[in-house]
């Protein structure tokens, strides 16, 4: 039984509760908890448990690993890295954040993190700002194309506010913050895809990702690159 179920479950449950209390009947059965221990059906992987079946783009699954890169957008150098079992980006926020603040203070001070759609939650645009790194977490998926008129009009005036996500949306409109949201894709993309594939199964994928060979390998070639 693992924690997430249990969550869901004690969720129903509350939820089913509070209808009964105002006087509704709630629909269906209630809920099973959650049983301790593999289920029938529960499988595992011979050769690398500790990987996780996760979805890949096409509806396809396959087993695997979560691997995080933090990059610079003004070098492209590997600063934090890490590996989840967690297919899902919006948990991986937070230890970036820490690896964060843990970076030497001669490679200087992380301004922005930019990321995608996938790792925008409330909570991790609290996270940035307690961090003291400006969020720019993309609200929705963007299209490939603006339309012109947007794209060169003037900037909206700036929310009088001091909820986070406002704010962030805002700077996520204006012609810099666009500008700086651009970023993305030609500094992270390009090293992923560069260093996807040097390990031929995802347990030497993660240990060497993990143990920090591929992002050290791929920093250490930027830096002679930039010298």
């Amino acid at each position: 039984m693992g924690a997430c179920q249990q969550g869901e479950y004690e969720a129903k449950t509350a939820k089913r509760k509070s209808q009964r209390e105002v006087g509704k009947k709630p629909r269906g059965k209630d809920p099973e908890p959650p049983q301790a221990g593999p289920k029938d059906g529960d499988q595992v992987n011979l050769t690398d448990e500790e990987s996780r079946i996760m979805p890949f783009s096409g509806g396809s699954f396959e087993q695997s690993y979560n691997a995080q890169a933090g990059v610079d957008t003004e070098t492209m150098m590997v600063i934090t890295r890490h590996v989840s079992q967690a297919s899902n980006d919006k948990r991986e926020v937070v230890p970036t954040l820490e690896q964060i603040q843990s970076l030497p203070a001669v490679l200087g001070e992380v301004q922005s993190l930019i990321t995608d759609n996938g790792f925008f939650s409330q909570a991790n645009v609290i996270a940035c700002h307690d961090a003291g790194v400006e969020p720019l977490l993309a609200l929705k998926r963007e299209s490939h194309h603006m339309p012109v008129m947007e794209r060169f009009a003037s900037d909206a005036t700036e929310p009088q506010t001091t909820d986070p996500v406002v704010q962030m949306a805002h700077r996520l409109g204006t012609q810099a913050g666009r500008a700086l949201y651009s970023l993305r894709k030609q500094t992270v993309e390009p090293v992923f895809g560069i260093i996807s594939r040097p390990c031929k199964t995802s347990a030497a994928r993660r240990n060497a990702w993990d143990f920090g060979g591929i992002p050290c390998t791929e920093s250490l070639r930027k830096r002679y690159a930039v010298n």
